[in-house]
């Protein structure tokens, strides 16, 4: 799917009200995240000396924004990133990411003519592109932002390209809701059961994945930013929360929930209503929070 924004320099404006040296308002980075999140030139924030080490280690970050209480130390990386220090660092750098949604431009959206889309259907008419031989059922919702590959199938009641719950406190201890710029790219051969929620991802430059082959069973969640690979098998009602990677290969059982920033490998088997709570590698098996090698032993 082509990139729905230009890859401007982000400006401080939005929150200018909380930077302490307000001449600085234009960054040299394109692209706003967390330290880990894809970017070439990626601005990001820090809430201690240790964090900001972290996130000058990286060579894709060009931006950071530092509480202003912060001491700074002597950063071994050349060229050092742009430090831009503010109040309440983590709040304003998601102001700033809500403040990107209205430089989002999506191009008219694109249905393949072998799909079969039910006409209760509700299809963004800008920032879809849905592939040959694909089926939308009765009640689908699909969001600018998405892609679906070709011969999936989306179930009756299905939302594609949710903003999912990420919520934040302002100075007050208010809510402050974080905006779901990101997309949701789902590959050949893939179904979603009845009445599932798949969200977007929060960052503009990123997307929720979903990988071939892959099955998703009724009133299942897929939250922002997770990663699936091909060929799963997910039951009914499964929640897999946000950031999290899925390989290849693996059964999730029904009612079975995943958290949110794991790692899990390929081939695994998780059975019904389990919780995993920790990273998996590749062949274990979760029953309840426990987790075994020996799939002999069940």
């Amino acid at each position: 799917m082509a990139k729905n924004y230009l890859s401007d320099f982000i400006t401080l404006a939005a929150i200018s009200g909380a930077v302490i040296t307000p001449e600085q308002t234009i960054t040299k980075a394109t692209e706003i995240g967390f330290v880990w999140s894809p970017g070439e030139a990626l601005l990001t924030f820090a809430t201690s000396a240790e964090f900001v080490n972290e996130a000058a280690s990286k060579a894709n970050v060009a931006a950071i924004l530092v509480d202003s209480d912060v001491v700074l130390n002597n950063m071994e990386r050349s060229p050092v990133p742009e430090i831009f220090v503010v109040k309440n660092a983590r709040l304003n750098f998601f102001r700033l990411h809500n403040s990107l949604r209205s430089n989002m431009k999506f191009a008219k959206t694109l249905i393949d003519p072998s799909a079969e889309i039910h006409p209760t259907a509700l299809i963004s008419e800008s920032g879809v592109e849905i592939g040959a031989n694909c089926v939308v059922e009765p009640g689908v919702t699909i969001q600018p932002g998405t892609f679906i590959g070709a011969n999936s199938i989306i179930r009756a009641g299905s939302h594609i390209g949710s903003d999912a719950l990420d919520i934040k406190e302002d100075e007050h201890g208010n809510p402050l809701m974080t905006d779901h710029l990101g997309g949701v790219q789902i590959g050949e051969n893939v179904e979603i059961g009845h009445n599932s929620v798949v969200d977007r991802s929060i960052f503009r430059q990123t997307a929720t994945t979903i990988g071939e082959y892959t099955k998703i069973g009724c009133l299942s969640n897929i939250s922002h930013g997770v990663q699936i690979g091909a060929r799963n098998k997910i039951a009914a009602g499964v929640k897999i929360c946000g950031s999290t990677t899925i390989g290849e290969d693996n059964w999730i059982g029904p009612g079975a929930i995943v958290s949110n920033l794991l790692s899990v490998g390929s081939r695994n088997y998780i059975a019904l209503g389990s919780n995993v709570l920790t990273d998996l590698e590749n062949d274990w098996k979760v029953v309840g929070i426990r987790i075994f090698k020996d799939r002999k032993l069940f």
